[in-house]
C-alpha cells in the first residue's frame, strides 16, 4: 500500500497576489487526489484562494485558524 504524503506550501509574509501565484503554481505539479497544506497570514488571500479552489474545482476540505495564520487543507482535483 502507498502512503501519499501530504504536501505543505508556506506563504507566510507574502501578500496578495503571491501567494495565489504560488499556489497555482504549486497545484499544477502535482496529481489528482494529493493533498495540499497552504499556510498563510494574509487575511486578504483568504477569498482568492477560496475562488482559485472553486473555479480550478480543487476540494478545500478544512480551513483553520491558530492565532494570525490560516492554514487550507487541499485536495487537488
Amino acid at each position: 500500500m502507498k502512503i501519499n504524503q501530504i504536501k505543505i506550501l508556506n506563504l507566510l509574509g507574502l501578500k496578495c497576489p503571491i501567494p495565489i501565484m504560488q499556489l497555482k503554481n504549486k497545484i499544477r505539479t502535482m496529481k489528482k487526489k494529493e493533498k495540499l497544506i497552504v499556510l498563510s497570514d494574509d487575511i486578504y488571500s483568504k477569498r482568492e484562494i477560496m475562488l482559485f479552489c472553486n473555479c480550478m474545482g480543487h476540494n478545500i476540505i478544512q480551513i483553520t485558524y491558530k492565532k494570525k495564520i490560516i492554514k487550507y487543507y487541499i485536495e487537488r482535483q
